[in-house]
């Protein structure tokens, strides 16, 4: 599985691997989209998210903190 060399969880330095699903909600739509490849906008009903949830360590960081 290929990991996004340049994008890692700020807090706890998990990659995300490529293709990985968040949802948009609480506020969005409920369907499931790569943040990383949309830069947390969701393709489906154009919300735009400025925290993103990490699932290594489950704790929520600025969207952009994610990139190195």
């Amino acid at each position: 599985m290929d990991r996004r060399p340049n994008i890692a969880c700020p807090l706890c330095g998990y990659s995300p691997v490529v293709g990985v699903q968040w949802v948009c909600s609480p506020d969005g739509c409920g369907g499931t989209f790569d943040t990383f490849e949309t830069h947390a906008h969701c393709p489906h009903c154009e919300a735009q998210f400025a925290w993103t949830m990490c699932p290594g360590c489950g704790k929520s960081s600025a969207h952009r903190a994610w990139y190195r």
